[in-house]
Formats: structure tokens, C-alpha cells, sequence
């Protein structure tokens, strides 16, 4: 039986972070490399105006997550996964960071049968209440999360997805020297 679960991108091993993954690091100093190179000039980052379209930056990535994850990670126990809207970037980033929701199409009763076959793990690592951190998420949501973590990673580890992002949503697309 196929259920749809949402959970955010902030419980997977796939994130959207602006603030400390994809960050535009570096793509400034290719831009001055670039405009020195071409006008023979030795200008610094100071020297330059800088604008950064953030807001289509993180709806590049969401989309590429998407389509990522939907060539990566699907098999018999996730079966689709859809946007649940806009992806959002937190107005500060102290305990927060960017995210998408998502609907995880998933065969229930295979999701089940997979944390049930791994229950002694499953109860020593699902997502819990800790200190300094509530989870709100259902029982569906702990064992979809458990299974990202477990079972979805060796098919697409997270270093890969990294890499794959930074290959194909290139962040000087939405830098602006002014």
C-alpha cells in the first residue's frame, strides 16, 4: 500500500543549507580572477560591488535535489517524491537553516517490514526527543527519516549529492558585480 508522508529536507541526509554548505564561497574570488584576467588589473573583493540573488539560488537547488533524488533513491519501499511547495530560508540561521517540504511516496507496509527487520538499531538510532531538540514527527516520519539514514545513503551518499549540486547548479550564475 503506497502512503505519502511529508518530511522536511532539514531530517534527510539531502540538504538545501545556504549558510554553510552551499554557501557562494569561492565564487567571488573566480569572478576576480576572471575580471583581473581579462582587464589586466589586480582588483580585490572590496573593490567590486557585490549583489546575490539567494532567493533563486535556493529554488535551483530544491528543484535539482528533486530531480537528484528522484534518479538516485527510489526503490521498493520509496517510490516517488514530490515539492511540497517553495523551499524557505530561516530569517536567522542560529538553530535553522534552508529547507524544502517534501511528499516521500512510499510503500508502507515495505517501509514497516524494513525497520521491523532492523528494530534493535531502529530503537537505538531513530529520531528522538533530546536535549536542546524536540521531534514533532510521527511514527511514519521517524521510520522514513531512519530509513533515509540507513538504507537511502549507500545508494546516494551525501558526499555524492553534494558534488552533484555544486556540478549542476553553479552559484556564480547568481552573484552580480555591480
Amino acid at each position: 500500500m503506497t502512503k505519502e508522508i511529508e518530511l522536511e529536507s532539514t531530517f534527510t541526509p539531502y540538504t538545501l543549507d545556504r549558510y554553510a554548505t552551499f554557501t557562494f564561497e569561492g565564487y567571488e574570488d573566480d569572478l576576480i580572477e576572471a575580471y583581473n584576467d581579462k582587464h589586466g588589473t589586480r582588483r580585490e573583493y572590496d573593490d567590486f560591488e557585490w549583489a546575490y540573488n539567494t532567493k533563486d539560488y535556493l529554488i535551483d537547488l530544491a528543484e535539482n535535489r528533486l530531480k537528484l533524488l528522484r534518479q538516485n533513491i527510489l526503490d521498493n519501499v520509496i517510490i516517488g517524491i514530490d515539492a511540497d511547495g517553495e523551499p524557505t530560508s530561516p530569517r536567522y540561521y542560529n538553530f535553522d537553516t534552508d529547507k524544502a517540504f517534501n511528499i516521500w511516496i512510499v510503500d508502507i507496509d515495505a517501509l514497516r517490514r524494513y525497520v521491523e527487520e532492523h528494530k534493535a538499531d531502529y530503537e537505538e538510532n531513530k529520531l528522538r526527543d533530546r536535549d536542546g531538540f524536540w521531534w514533532f514527527g510521527d511514527e511514519e516520519q521517524t521510520m522514513l527519516n531512519y530509513y533515509l539514514f540507513t538504507e537511502s545513503v549507500k545508494r546516494y551518499n551525501k558526499d555524492d549529492y553534494f558534488y552533484n549540486q555544486l556540478e549542476q547548479v553553479d552559484g556564480k550564475a547568481y552573484i552580480t558585480r555591480v
